[in-house]
């Protein structure tokens, strides 16, 4: 759904990354695999920062639909 609107690619994998520790809570997942998705999130966060600085300078270029 995140990339069918704005269409940045770097908005999706965040936002997905973001989401699996919270769903794993809501559906009462193992800690260690809780710990492990939020460890995931962190990471890919840290490995998408220059993508999102471009998104806050607005720079950052589009999905392009075929």
């Amino acid at each position: 759904v995140s990339l069918a609107f704005p269409r940045y690619v770097s908005v999706s994998s965040v936002l997905a990354a973001i989401s699996i520790p919270w769903l794993g809570i809501y559906f009462q997942a193992p800690g260690p695999s809780i710990y492990v998705a939020t460890a995931a999130a962190i990471i890919t966060a840290i490995r998408h920062h220059e993508n999102i600085q471009r998104l806050v300078e607005g720079t950052e270029s589009k999905f392009a639909k075929k």
